[in-house]
């Protein structure tokens, strides 16, 4: 079973205000990157995130947005990995859809860290390479 040293971003605690540097910490994990046969799960080397306004809603104890938003906003949990919507390059795969090298979009499914494994390859999309610079998919095309 092939693993990998994964770094990743979480917070320390929830942020009240402004989020500041010292309010984020990079851990490390063993991910053991074995895709079951039967699981569609495609593990992805992440090669951009996108750092939207709504993490700072999912990184506080309470905001207003949070109380009126029409849409269910996970809260981002101390220590935990933030996930969010990224770039990244497909490192192995058990979906017919995704094959090694594949670079891809993950709407909200991929993780500030270094590999992610999405779960049945949900929220993914291949991405065309040709034309443009891979930072305009989480950017302006994202």
């Amino acid at each position: 079973m092939e693993a990998f040293i994964n770094k990743f971003v979480t917070i320390k605690t929830y942020i009240e205000d402004e989020p500041q540097e010292c309010m984020f910490e990079i851990k490390t994990q063993t991910l053991h990157a074995l895709l079951q046969p039967e699981s569609n799960d495609v593990l992805v080397k992440c090669l951009y995130v996108s750092i939207d306004p709504i993490h700072i809603t999912r990184m506080k104890v309470q905001s207003s947005s949070q109380s009126t938003s029409v849409v269910n906003i996970s809260k981002i949990i101390p220590g935990n990995t933030i996930n969010g919507s990224g770039l990244g390059r497909v490192v192995a795969s058990k979906h017919p859809d995704f094959h090694k090298n594949d670079i891809v979009y993950g709407s909200g499914s991929l993780n500030w860290a270094e590999y992610t494994i999405v779960k049945g390859g949900n929220m993914l999309r291949k991405v065309d390479t040709l034309e443009f610079p891979l930072s305009y998919h989480v950017g302006i095309f994202g």
